[in-house]
């Protein structure tokens, strides 16, 4: 279970997964799906921590006052860009997170 932005990226980097989403579903918890091609897996975020990494992700990816913002993360010497964009989902703010080299 992520604890923080962090967590999530370092379990997208292990699933090497090209694309991670954070919706939030009818009960009001944080979904996080990491995707590798068609294929998916999520977990369920609640309480303080959902909040946590949402306000983690807005700061770092600049998206205070804009729908789209990078942020670099670092693996193995390896620099990866994540691209991340907001969008609109049942009336809540959703975000799409996209992995490049």
């Amino acid at each position: 279970m992520p604890e923080s932005l962090n967590d999530v990226f370092e379990a997208a980097l292990h699933a090497n997964a090209t694309d991670v989403t954070f919706e939030y579903d009818s009960s009001g918890d944080l979904e996080i799906t990491y995707y590798h091609g068609s294929s998916g897996i999520g977990v369920a975020v609640r309480g303080a921590v959902k909040q946590r990494i949402i306000s983690e992700l807005v700061a770092r990816a600049g998206l205070e006052t804009r729908e789209r913002g990078t942020i670099r993360v670092t693996q193995n010497d390896r620099v990866r860009v994540v691209r991340v964009s907001t969008r609109d989902h049942f009336g809540e703010s959703a975000f799409d997170l996209r992995f490049r080299v």
